[in-house]
Protein backbone atom coordinates (compact mmCIF):
# COMPACT_ATOMS: atom_id res chain seq x y z
CA UNK A 1 0.00 0.00 0.00
CA UNK A 2 1.28 3.52 -0.87
CA UNK A 3 0.47 6.57 0.22
CA UNK A 4 1.83 10.01 -1.92
CA UNK A 5 0.94 13.86 -0.45
CA UNK A 6 -2.28 12.63 1.76
CA UNK A 7 -3.30 10.40 4.23
CA UNK A 8 -6.23 8.06 4.44
CA UNK A 9 -8.39 7.71 7.40
CA UNK A 10 -6.87 4.75 8.45
CA UNK A 11 -3.96 6.28 8.77
CA UNK A 12 -4.94 8.48 11.30
CA UNK A 13 -6.69 5.73 13.54
CA UNK A 14 -10.02 6.00 12.62
CA UNK A 15 -10.12 3.26 10.31
CA UNK A 16 -10.55 -0.51 10.54
CA UNK A 17 -6.73 -1.44 9.30
CA UNK A 18 -4.00 -2.47 11.72
CA UNK A 19 -0.97 -0.89 10.81
CA UNK A 20 2.24 -2.66 12.06
CA UNK A 21 5.06 -1.60 10.27
CA UNK A 22 6.27 1.65 8.15
CA UNK A 23 8.30 3.42 6.21
CA UNK A 24 8.02 7.20 5.48
CA UNK A 25 10.22 8.90 3.21
CA UNK A 26 9.95 11.40 0.12
CA UNK A 27 10.41 9.27 -2.24
CA UNK A 28 7.57 6.13 -3.16
CA UNK A 29 10.18 4.00 -4.87
CA UNK A 30 12.55 4.14 -1.92
CA UNK A 31 9.44 3.86 0.31
CA UNK A 32 8.19 0.56 -1.35
CA UNK A 33 11.83 -0.98 -1.22
CA UNK A 34 11.93 -0.40 2.58
CA UNK A 35 8.64 -2.02 3.03
CA UNK A 36 9.68 -4.78 1.01
CA UNK A 37 12.48 -5.39 2.60
CA UNK A 38 10.50 -5.83 5.99
CA UNK A 39 8.28 -8.01 4.32
CA UNK A 40 11.02 -10.43 3.28
CA UNK A 41 11.85 -10.62 6.82
CA UNK A 42 14.42 -7.89 7.82
CA UNK A 43 14.41 -5.74 10.62
CA UNK A 44 14.04 -1.57 10.45
CA UNK A 45 17.85 -1.18 10.46
CA UNK A 46 17.99 -3.80 7.39
CA UNK A 47 15.01 -1.23 5.79
CA UNK A 48 16.79 2.08 6.67
CA UNK A 49 20.17 1.21 4.73
CA UNK A 50 18.06 0.25 1.72
CA UNK A 51 16.44 2.88 1.80
CA UNK A 52 18.97 5.33 2.39
CA UNK A 53 20.30 3.67 -0.80
CA UNK A 54 17.46 4.38 -3.11
CA UNK A 55 16.85 7.83 -1.81
CA UNK A 56 20.66 8.62 -3.25
CA UNK A 57 18.96 7.56 -6.45
CA UNK A 58 15.65 8.45 -6.44
CA UNK A 59 15.54 12.39 -4.60
CA UNK A 60 18.86 13.32 -5.70
CA UNK A 61 18.87 16.49 -4.43
CA UNK A 62 19.57 15.41 -0.72
CA UNK A 63 19.41 11.72 -0.63
CA UNK A 64 22.91 10.67 -1.11
CA UNK A 65 26.00 8.83 -1.03
CA UNK A 66 28.10 12.21 -2.02
CA UNK A 67 26.76 13.53 1.61
CA UNK A 68 26.48 12.51 5.26
CA UNK A 69 23.77 12.53 8.00
CA UNK A 70 22.49 11.38 11.84
CA UNK A 71 20.57 8.82 12.71
CA UNK A 72 18.79 7.59 15.76
CA UNK A 73 17.74 4.34 16.31
CA UNK A 74 16.25 1.71 18.74
CA UNK A 75 16.48 -1.80 19.18
CA UNK A 76 13.06 -3.91 20.37
CA UNK A 77 15.28 -5.00 23.39
CA UNK A 78 15.64 -1.00 24.45
CA UNK A 79 18.73 0.17 23.44
CA UNK A 80 19.00 3.00 22.09
CA UNK A 81 22.08 4.51 19.52
CA UNK A 82 23.02 6.90 17.50
CA UNK A 83 25.29 6.78 14.45
CA UNK A 84 27.44 10.22 13.33
CA UNK A 85 28.04 10.17 9.86
CA UNK A 86 28.70 13.98 9.36
CA UNK A 87 31.13 15.03 6.41
CA UNK A 88 34.27 15.95 7.37
CA UNK A 89 36.69 18.62 6.28
CA UNK A 90 39.71 17.48 4.31
CA UNK A 91 43.22 17.21 5.93
CA UNK A 92 44.07 20.08 3.40
CA UNK A 93 41.34 22.31 4.99
CA UNK A 94 42.05 25.48 7.23
CA UNK A 95 40.26 28.14 9.09
CA UNK A 96 40.36 30.73 6.34
CA UNK A 97 40.27 28.34 3.42
CA UNK A 98 37.18 30.52 2.11
CA UNK A 99 38.56 33.65 2.63
CA UNK A 100 40.43 36.26 0.11
CA UNK A 101 43.70 38.23 0.78
CA UNK A 102 41.47 40.81 2.71
CA UNK A 103 39.97 38.39 4.81
CA UNK A 104 36.82 38.09 3.70
CA UNK A 105 34.74 35.52 1.75
CA UNK A 106 34.91 34.66 -1.49
CA UNK A 107 31.69 34.53 -3.14
CA UNK A 108 30.06 31.08 -3.46
CA UNK A 109 33.49 29.02 -2.99
CA UNK A 110 32.25 27.41 -0.12
CA UNK A 111 28.75 26.68 -1.76
CA UNK A 112 29.14 25.84 -5.05
CA UNK A 113 32.41 23.67 -6.71
CA UNK A 114 34.54 20.68 -5.71
CA UNK A 115 36.39 22.64 -2.92
CA UNK A 116 32.79 22.93 -1.31
CA UNK A 117 32.72 19.71 -0.68
CA UNK A 118 33.08 17.37 2.91
CA UNK A 119 34.33 14.30 2.76
CA UNK A 120 31.33 12.03 2.09
CA UNK A 121 30.23 10.06 5.22
CA UNK A 122 26.84 8.46 3.69
CA UNK A 123 28.46 5.12 2.84
CA UNK A 124 30.38 4.22 5.88
CA UNK A 125 27.47 5.22 8.63
CA UNK A 126 25.55 2.87 6.39
CA UNK A 127 27.95 -0.01 6.62
CA UNK A 128 28.67 0.28 9.93
CA UNK A 129 25.10 0.23 11.04
CA UNK A 130 24.10 -2.63 8.84
CA UNK A 131 27.37 -4.17 10.44
CA UNK A 132 26.17 -3.51 14.10
CA UNK A 133 22.50 -3.97 13.71
CA UNK A 134 21.49 -5.47 10.62
CA UNK A 135 20.05 -9.10 9.60
CA UNK A 136 19.58 -9.06 6.15
CA UNK A 137 22.95 -9.39 3.69
CA UNK A 138 24.60 -5.90 2.98
CA UNK A 139 24.42 -6.86 -1.28
CA UNK A 140 20.54 -7.47 -0.85
CA UNK A 141 19.86 -4.18 0.57
CA UNK A 142 22.11 -2.38 -1.84
CA UNK A 143 20.57 -4.50 -5.31
CA UNK A 144 17.71 -2.69 -5.17
CA UNK A 145 19.17 0.49 -5.40
CA UNK A 146 21.37 -0.32 -7.93
CA UNK A 147 18.10 -1.65 -10.45
CA UNK A 148 16.49 1.56 -9.67
CA UNK A 149 19.51 3.74 -11.33
CA UNK A 150 20.24 0.77 -13.88
CA UNK A 151 17.01 1.14 -15.03
CA UNK A 152 15.48 4.17 -14.04
CA UNK A 153 12.01 5.67 -12.56
CA UNK A 154 10.05 7.93 -13.67
CA UNK A 155 10.34 11.25 -12.37
CA UNK A 156 7.58 13.45 -10.69
CA UNK A 157 6.03 16.75 -12.02
CA UNK A 158 8.38 18.11 -8.11
CA UNK A 159 11.52 16.64 -9.02
CA UNK A 160 11.25 17.14 -13.02
CA UNK A 161 10.99 20.97 -12.09
CA UNK A 162 13.46 21.07 -9.43
CA UNK A 163 16.06 19.85 -12.06
CA UNK A 164 15.23 22.47 -14.19
CA UNK A 165 15.16 24.93 -12.14
CA UNK A 166 18.75 24.34 -11.08
CA UNK A 167 19.45 23.51 -14.73
CA UNK A 168 22.46 26.51 -15.21
CA UNK A 169 24.09 25.31 -12.07
CA UNK A 170 24.19 21.14 -13.09
CA UNK A 171 24.85 22.71 -16.46
CA UNK A 172 28.63 24.30 -15.37
CA UNK A 173 30.14 21.05 -15.43
CA UNK A 174 30.21 18.50 -17.79
CA UNK A 175 29.58 15.16 -15.87
CA UNK A 176 26.70 16.63 -13.75
CA UNK A 177 25.07 18.30 -17.12
CA UNK A 178 25.04 14.81 -18.67
CA UNK A 179 22.79 13.20 -15.92
CA UNK A 180 20.62 16.16 -15.12
CA UNK A 181 20.03 18.31 -17.61
CA UNK A 182 18.22 17.85 -20.45
CA UNK A 183 17.60 20.32 -23.77
CA UNK A 184 13.88 21.61 -23.50
CA UNK A 185 13.73 20.61 -19.75
CA UNK A 186 12.48 17.39 -18.04
CA UNK A 187 8.63 16.79 -17.92
CA UNK A 188 6.76 14.44 -15.67
CA UNK A 189 7.18 10.83 -16.80
CA UNK A 190 10.62 11.28 -18.05
CA UNK A 191 12.88 8.76 -16.99
CA UNK A 192 16.02 9.48 -15.14
CA UNK A 193 18.65 6.95 -15.77
CA UNK A 194 22.09 6.95 -13.93
CA UNK A 195 24.00 4.20 -15.12
CA UNK A 196 27.29 5.60 -13.68
CA UNK A 197 25.82 5.50 -10.12
CA UNK A 198 24.66 2.19 -10.76
CA UNK A 199 27.80 0.95 -11.58
CA UNK A 200 29.32 2.92 -8.32
CA UNK A 201 26.38 1.01 -6.46
CA UNK A 202 27.87 -2.21 -7.72
CA UNK A 203 31.04 -1.85 -6.04
CA UNK A 204 29.78 -0.74 -2.82
CA UNK A 205 27.31 -3.92 -2.98
CA UNK A 206 30.39 -6.39 -3.48
CA UNK A 207 32.93 -4.32 -1.06
CA UNK A 208 31.03 -2.72 1.50
CA UNK A 209 32.53 0.71 2.69
CA UNK A 210 36.02 -0.37 1.26
CA UNK A 211 34.14 -0.04 -2.62
CA UNK A 212 33.23 3.48 -1.92
CA UNK A 213 36.44 4.84 0.38
CA UNK A 214 39.20 2.98 -1.60
CA UNK A 215 40.21 1.58 -4.99
CA UNK A 216 38.46 2.79 -8.19
CA UNK A 217 35.63 4.87 -6.73
CA UNK A 218 37.91 6.47 -4.43
CA UNK A 219 40.42 7.07 -7.05
CA UNK A 220 37.97 9.00 -9.10
CA UNK A 221 36.54 11.01 -6.00
CA UNK A 222 40.53 12.25 -5.38
CA UNK A 223 41.24 12.71 -8.65
CA UNK A 224 38.47 14.79 -9.95
CA UNK A 225 38.77 16.84 -7.15
CA UNK A 226 42.03 17.52 -7.14
CA UNK A 227 42.16 18.22 -10.89
CA UNK A 228 39.17 20.72 -10.09
CA UNK A 229 40.62 22.65 -7.28
CA UNK A 230 39.23 20.65 -4.52
CA UNK A 231 40.77 19.61 -1.16
CA UNK A 232 39.87 16.25 -0.67
CA UNK A 233 42.50 13.28 -1.35
CA UNK A 234 42.58 9.56 -1.67
CA UNK A 235 43.90 9.74 2.01
CA UNK A 236 40.68 11.33 3.40
CA UNK A 237 38.43 8.92 2.05
CA UNK A 238 40.23 5.99 3.30
CA UNK A 239 40.60 7.42 6.86
CA UNK A 240 36.82 8.54 6.80
CA UNK A 241 34.96 6.67 10.23
CA UNK A 242 31.34 7.08 10.98
CA UNK A 243 31.09 7.25 14.88
CA UNK A 244 28.48 5.66 17.44
CA UNK A 245 27.27 8.00 19.79
CA UNK A 246 25.52 7.86 23.28
CA UNK A 247 22.21 9.46 22.41
CA UNK A 248 21.05 12.96 23.96
CA UNK A 249 18.22 11.79 26.37
CA UNK A 250 15.88 13.75 28.74
CA UNK A 251 12.34 14.10 30.14
CA UNK A 252 9.70 16.14 28.75
CA UNK A 253 5.99 16.14 30.62
CA UNK A 254 6.51 12.14 31.49
CA UNK A 255 8.10 11.31 27.74
CA UNK A 256 11.54 10.15 27.32
CA UNK A 257 13.11 12.09 24.25
CA UNK A 258 16.08 10.64 22.62
CA UNK A 259 17.99 12.57 19.89
CA UNK A 260 21.60 13.60 18.31
CA UNK A 261 24.95 15.05 20.24
CA UNK A 262 27.06 17.27 18.78
CA UNK A 263 28.19 17.50 15.60
CA UNK A 264 24.24 18.04 15.08
CA UNK A 265 22.64 21.61 17.24
CA UNK A 266 19.44 19.67 17.32
CA UNK A 267 18.96 17.30 20.36
CA UNK A 268 20.91 19.95 22.80
CA UNK A 269 18.16 23.15 21.70
CA UNK A 270 15.83 20.50 20.93
CA UNK A 271 16.62 19.88 25.09
CA UNK A 272 16.51 23.83 26.02
CA UNK A 273 13.25 24.50 23.98
CA UNK A 274 11.07 21.73 24.95
CA UNK A 275 12.91 21.83 28.92
CA UNK A 276 11.98 25.37 28.60
CA UNK A 277 8.43 25.35 27.70
CA UNK A 278 8.24 22.43 30.04
CA UNK A 279 7.85 25.11 32.96
CA UNK A 280 4.43 26.75 31.45
CA UNK A 281 0.77 25.77 31.08
CA UNK A 282 0.11 24.69 27.88
CA UNK A 283 -3.53 25.54 29.19
CA UNK A 284 -2.34 29.33 29.56
CA UNK A 285 -0.80 29.51 26.11
CA UNK A 286 -3.43 28.20 23.33
CA UNK A 287 -1.86 26.73 20.72
CA UNK A 288 -1.47 29.44 17.69
CA UNK A 289 -2.03 32.38 19.69
CA UNK A 290 -0.17 35.56 19.95
CA UNK A 291 0.83 34.49 23.60
CA UNK A 292 2.30 31.33 22.51
CA UNK A 293 4.06 32.52 19.32
CA UNK A 294 6.06 34.82 21.86
CA UNK A 295 6.77 31.96 24.42
CA UNK A 296 7.97 30.00 21.38
CA UNK A 297 9.36 32.83 20.15
CA UNK A 298 11.51 33.89 23.29
CA UNK A 299 12.76 30.87 24.26
CA UNK A 300 14.09 30.20 20.40
CA UNK A 301 16.01 33.36 20.52
CA UNK A 302 17.85 32.40 23.29
CA UNK A 303 18.80 28.95 22.29
CA UNK A 304 19.58 29.73 18.69
CA UNK A 305 22.27 32.63 20.27
CA UNK A 306 23.72 29.78 22.07
CA UNK A 307 24.10 27.56 19.22
CA UNK A 308 25.63 29.71 17.24
CA UNK A 309 28.74 30.28 20.30
CA UNK A 310 29.06 27.08 21.77
CA UNK A 311 28.09 24.18 19.47
CA UNK A 312 30.77 22.03 17.35
CA UNK A 313 32.45 18.83 17.00
CA UNK A 314 32.60 17.28 20.48
CA UNK A 315 36.41 15.46 18.96
CA UNK A 316 37.75 18.93 18.22
CA UNK A 317 36.20 21.03 20.76
CA UNK A 318 35.01 20.61 24.26
CA UNK A 319 31.40 21.26 24.05
CA UNK A 320 29.74 22.49 27.28
CA UNK A 321 27.11 19.68 27.38
CA UNK A 322 26.85 19.70 31.40
CA UNK A 323 25.68 23.19 31.25
CA UNK A 324 23.91 22.90 28.14
CA UNK A 325 22.15 20.23 29.92
CA UNK A 326 21.23 21.82 32.94
CA UNK A 327 18.46 22.35 34.91
CA UNK A 328 20.90 26.18 35.22
CA UNK A 329 20.41 26.85 32.05
CA UNK A 330 16.79 26.63 31.29
CA UNK A 331 16.25 29.04 34.15
CA UNK A 332 18.71 31.53 32.39
CA UNK A 333 16.51 31.22 29.44
CA UNK A 334 12.79 31.18 31.27
CA UNK A 335 14.13 34.18 33.39
CA UNK A 336 14.72 36.50 31.29
CA UNK A 337 11.89 36.20 28.79
CA UNK A 338 9.40 39.15 29.16
CA UNK A 339 5.82 39.24 27.58
CA UNK A 340 3.78 41.53 25.70
CA UNK A 341 5.93 44.72 24.14
CA UNK A 342 8.83 44.12 27.47
CA UNK A 343 10.42 41.48 25.37
CA UNK A 344 14.14 41.71 24.82
CA UNK A 345 15.48 42.06 20.88
CA UNK A 346 18.30 39.83 19.74
CA UNK A 347 20.47 42.99 20.12
CA UNK A 348 19.84 42.86 23.97
CA UNK A 349 20.75 38.97 24.21
CA UNK A 350 23.70 37.33 23.86
CA UNK A 351 25.13 33.95 24.03
CA UNK A 352 25.21 33.01 27.69
CA UNK A 353 28.97 33.49 28.55
CA UNK A 354 28.29 34.48 32.12
CA UNK A 355 26.65 30.85 32.62
CA UNK A 356 28.58 28.73 29.87
CA UNK A 357 32.47 29.62 29.82
CA UNK A 358 20.31 23.97 8.17
CA UNK A 359 18.57 23.21 3.72
CA UNK A 360 15.61 23.40 3.08
CA UNK A 361 17.41 20.30 0.96
CA UNK A 362 17.92 17.72 3.30
CA UNK A 363 15.52 14.36 3.86
CA UNK A 364 14.54 12.20 6.18
CA UNK A 365 12.88 9.03 6.87
CA UNK A 366 10.99 7.21 9.53
CA UNK A 367 11.13 3.48 9.96
CA UNK A 368 9.39 1.02 12.14
CA UNK A 369 8.93 -2.63 12.23
CA UNK A 370 6.58 -5.06 14.34
CA UNK A 371 8.75 -5.89 16.27
CA UNK A 372 9.49 -2.55 17.62
CA UNK A 373 12.51 -1.48 16.26
CA UNK A 374 12.72 2.21 15.35
CA UNK A 375 14.94 4.65 13.03
CA UNK A 376 14.54 8.00 12.80
CA UNK A 377 17.11 9.03 9.95
CA UNK A 378 18.23 13.00 8.45
CA UNK A 379 20.47 13.07 5.75
CA UNK A 380 21.94 15.83 3.57
CA UNK A 381 24.29 17.19 0.57
CA UNK A 382 23.54 20.45 2.35
CA UNK A 383 22.53 23.18 -0.25
CA UNK A 384 20.05 21.62 -3.06
CA UNK A 385 21.89 19.13 -5.13
CA UNK A 386 24.47 20.12 -3.08
CA UNK A 387 27.49 21.35 -4.75
CA UNK A 388 26.42 21.12 -8.03
CA UNK A 389 29.26 18.85 -9.56
CA UNK A 390 29.30 14.94 -9.84
CA UNK A 391 32.83 13.34 -8.69
CA UNK A 392 34.21 12.45 -12.35
CA UNK A 393 32.43 9.00 -13.25
CA UNK A 394 31.27 7.68 -10.37
CA UNK A 395 27.63 9.23 -11.28
CA UNK A 396 26.75 11.07 -7.72
CA UNK A 397 26.62 14.22 -6.55
CA UNK A 398 29.11 15.72 -3.78
CA UNK A 399 28.04 17.49 -0.55
CA UNK A 400 28.37 21.82 0.12
CA UNK A 401 28.61 20.71 3.82
CA UNK A 402 31.76 22.76 3.99
CA UNK A 403 29.39 25.96 4.12
CA UNK A 404 28.18 24.47 7.75
CA UNK A 405 31.08 25.37 9.10
CA UNK A 406 32.04 29.01 10.47
CA UNK A 407 33.85 30.85 7.29
CA UNK A 408 34.63 33.18 9.58
CA UNK A 409 32.93 35.01 12.89
CA UNK A 410 30.12 37.02 12.02
CA UNK A 411 29.71 36.18 8.73
CA UNK A 412 26.52 33.95 8.35
CA UNK A 413 26.01 31.01 5.99
CA UNK A 414 23.79 30.23 3.54
CA UNK A 415 20.98 29.20 6.44
CA UNK A 416 21.63 32.69 8.12
CA UNK A 417 23.42 30.67 10.70
CA UNK A 418 26.23 32.58 12.59
CA UNK A 419 29.27 30.66 14.21
CA UNK A 420 32.07 31.11 16.09
CA UNK A 421 35.29 29.37 17.01
CA UNK A 422 33.78 26.22 18.07
CA UNK A 423 32.58 25.44 14.48
CA UNK A 424 35.57 26.90 12.43
CA UNK A 425 37.40 25.00 9.86
CA UNK A 426 39.79 22.55 10.91
CA UNK A 427 41.47 19.35 8.75
CA UNK A 428 39.30 16.20 9.44
CA UNK A 429 36.53 17.98 12.19
CA UNK A 430 32.89 17.89 11.23
CA UNK A 431 30.60 20.54 10.53
CA UNK A 432 28.23 21.42 12.89
CA UNK A 433 24.58 20.83 11.63
CA UNK A 434 20.93 21.16 12.63
CA UNK A 435 19.58 17.56 12.00
CA UNK A 436 17.14 16.40 14.57
CA UNK A 437 16.06 12.95 14.32
CA UNK A 438 14.44 12.13 17.17
CA UNK A 439 12.35 9.04 18.72
CA UNK A 440 10.30 9.62 22.08
CA UNK A 441 9.11 6.90 24.15
CA UNK A 442 6.49 6.61 26.80
CA UNK A 443 6.70 3.97 29.87
CA UNK A 444 9.65 2.69 27.88
CA UNK A 445 7.56 1.77 25.04
CA UNK A 446 7.92 2.81 21.15
CA UNK A 447 5.65 5.96 21.40
CA UNK A 448 6.99 8.57 18.36
CA UNK A 449 9.81 8.57 15.76
CA UNK A 450 10.13 12.46 13.78
CA UNK A 451 12.52 14.14 11.92
CA UNK A 452 12.46 16.49 9.36
CA UNK A 453 14.31 18.09 6.62
CA UNK A 454 14.69 22.41 6.32
CA UNK A 455 18.18 23.92 7.38
CA UNK A 456 18.53 26.08 10.44
CA UNK A 457 14.33 25.54 10.93
CA UNK A 458 14.90 21.59 11.07
CA UNK A 459 14.88 22.04 15.43
CA UNK A 460 12.26 24.30 15.55
CA UNK A 461 9.97 22.04 12.67
CA UNK A 462 10.65 18.90 15.11
CA UNK A 463 10.00 20.76 18.77
CA UNK A 464 6.47 22.00 17.09
CA UNK A 465 5.44 18.61 15.76
CA UNK A 466 6.26 17.14 19.58
CA UNK A 467 4.70 20.07 20.96
CA UNK A 468 1.66 19.82 18.89
CA UNK A 469 1.10 15.72 19.92
CA UNK A 470 1.74 15.82 23.60
CA UNK A 471 0.78 19.70 24.68
CA UNK A 472 -1.78 19.82 22.38
CA UNK A 473 -3.20 16.40 21.69
CA UNK A 474 -2.95 17.20 17.84
CA UNK A 475 -2.54 13.87 15.80
CA UNK A 476 0.29 12.55 14.39
CA UNK A 477 -0.78 14.10 10.51
CA UNK A 478 -1.76 17.58 12.20
CA UNK A 479 1.28 17.62 14.16
CA UNK A 480 3.72 17.75 10.89
CA UNK A 481 1.41 19.28 8.25
CA UNK A 482 0.19 22.45 10.53
CA UNK A 483 1.87 25.94 9.72
CA UNK A 484 5.10 26.59 11.81
CA UNK A 485 6.62 29.39 12.92
CA UNK A 486 10.40 30.24 13.20
CA UNK A 487 13.16 32.23 15.01
CA UNK A 488 16.59 31.81 15.03
CA UNK A 489 17.97 35.15 16.58
CA UNK A 490 19.51 36.23 14.05
CA UNK A 491 17.79 37.84 11.53
CA UNK A 492 15.22 39.41 14.59
CA UNK A 493 12.55 38.05 13.20
CA UNK A 494 9.66 35.82 13.26
CA UNK A 495 9.06 33.64 10.07
CA UNK A 496 6.05 32.02 9.68
CA UNK A 497 4.42 30.34 6.76
CA UNK A 498 0.84 31.10 5.39
CA UNK A 499 -2.05 29.52 8.30
CA UNK A 500 0.46 29.83 11.03
CA UNK A 501 -1.40 32.66 12.21
CA UNK A 502 -4.69 34.44 12.19
CA UNK A 503 -4.82 38.67 11.51
CA UNK A 504 -5.89 39.28 14.25
CA UNK A 505 -2.71 37.69 16.20
CA UNK A 506 -0.11 39.21 13.89
CA UNK A 507 -1.36 42.58 14.51
CA UNK A 508 -1.17 42.29 18.08
CA UNK A 509 2.30 40.74 17.34
CA UNK A 510 3.25 43.93 15.71
CA UNK A 511 1.87 45.70 18.21
CA UNK A 512 4.47 44.19 20.29
CA UNK A 513 7.35 45.45 18.26
CA UNK A 514 7.89 41.92 16.32
CA UNK A 515 9.04 41.74 12.80
CA UNK A 516 6.73 39.14 11.08
CA UNK A 517 8.17 37.59 7.79
CA UNK A 518 6.15 34.89 5.69
CA UNK A 519 7.65 32.53 3.97
CA UNK A 520 6.38 29.69 1.23
CA UNK A 521 6.37 26.72 2.99
CA UNK A 522 8.89 24.66 4.04
CA UNK A 523 10.71 20.98 5.88
CA UNK A 524 8.84 17.96 4.54
CA UNK A 525 8.57 16.53 7.85
CA UNK A 526 7.58 12.91 8.81
CA UNK A 527 6.29 11.06 11.79
CA UNK A 528 5.10 8.36 13.20
CA UNK A 529 2.96 7.78 16.31
CA UNK A 530 2.47 4.64 18.23
CA UNK A 531 -1.33 4.14 19.70
CA UNK A 532 -2.59 2.24 22.65
CA UNK A 533 -4.44 0.24 20.68
CA UNK A 534 -0.98 -0.86 19.09
CA UNK A 535 -1.87 0.96 15.81
CA UNK A 536 0.31 3.36 14.07
CA UNK A 537 -0.44 6.52 13.20
CA UNK A 538 1.49 8.08 9.92
CA UNK A 539 2.09 11.56 9.41
CA UNK A 540 3.85 12.16 6.02
CA UNK A 541 4.33 15.77 5.09
CA UNK A 542 2.10 17.46 2.26
CA UNK A 543 3.86 20.70 1.55
CA UNK A 544 5.96 19.21 -1.26
CA UNK A 545 6.32 15.61 -1.45
CA UNK A 546 5.87 12.24 1.08
CA UNK A 547 5.58 9.31 0.70
CA UNK A 548 4.61 5.76 3.18
CA UNK A 549 4.65 2.30 2.86
CA UNK A 550 3.16 -0.11 5.21
CA UNK A 551 1.28 -3.35 5.82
Amino acid sequence: MILLLFLVSCNNGSGSEKIKAAVICTSPEAAKIGIDVLKKGGNAFDAAVAVGFAMAVAWPSAGNIGGGGFLVGRTAANEAFTIDYREKAPMLGFKDMFLDEKGEPVEDMSTYGYAASGVPGSVDGMWRFHQKYGSLPWKDLVQPAIDLAENGFEMTRDLASSLNYQAENLSKTPEAAAIFTKTGGFVIGDRLIQKNLANTLRKVAEQGRDGFYTGEVAEEIARSVEEKGGFIRLKDLEQYEAKFRDPIRFNYRGYEIISMPPPSSGGTALYAILKSFERYNPADYPYASAEYIQLFTEICRQVYADRSEFLGDPDFYEVPMQKLLSDEYISMITDQIKFADQHLTSEQVKPAKDLIAESTETTHWSIVDEKGNMVSNTTTLNGGYGAKVVAGSTGFLLNNEMDDFSIKPGVANMYGLLGNIANAIEPGKRMLSSMTPTLILKDGKPFMTVGSPGGSRIITIVAQAIIRVIDYNYSMNEAVNLARIHHQWLPDEIQFERGAMSFSVAEQLKSWGYELNRYSSYGDCHGILFKNDGNLQLGISTRSNGAAEWY
